[in-house]
């Protein structure tokens, strides 16, 4: 069977026929919202109190579990919910092959903790599986 990702058309060609998908129909799926502010995965965190934890150049989530288990008796609660909060975004919304967390993510969970309702999940997620998608695609 043959299958291919078709960016224009935001679905998949199989064999002859496209399934296309939308913003929304991801959003539903999963059920994140559409409205919001705009999440930067690509923003600095040299400031981040979570960031500072790791240090190395390039935390995996790994690490992050990692330090979860290390810290579940003796950290305070509220950084214990942040790390959390951070490998879930990590594992499950915004996940990659390499396990690499982004960098933008580290200021958001950490100056942000009690405000992330108020970015547009859905769009991020959607824009970034669509790139995923094409990269695979371009890699086939």
């Amino acid at each position: 069977m043959s299958c291919r990702f078709v960016e224009k058309n935001c679905g998949f060609q199989i064999r002859s026929k496209v399934t296309s998908f939308t913003l929304i129909d991801v959003c539903i799926a999963i059920g994140l919202r559409l409205a919001g502010e705009k999440v930067d995965l690509q923003k600095e965190s040299s400031e981040s109190q979570l960031r500072s934890l790791f240090g190395s150049n390039r935390v995996i989530v790994t690490m992050i579990y990692e330090d979860l288990v290390k810290r579940v008796n003796d950290c305070i609660v509220v950084d214990f919910c942040k790390l959390y909060i951070q490998l879930g975004l990590s594992e499950f919304l915004l996940p990659n092959t390499k396990g690499t967390v982004f960098s933008g993510l580290f200021s958001l969970v950490d100056n942000q903790f009690g405000e992330l309702c108020k970015y547009n999940w859905g769009d991020i997620v959607y824009e970034y599986l669509v790139r995923s998608l094409c990269k695979a695609a371009s890699s086939i």
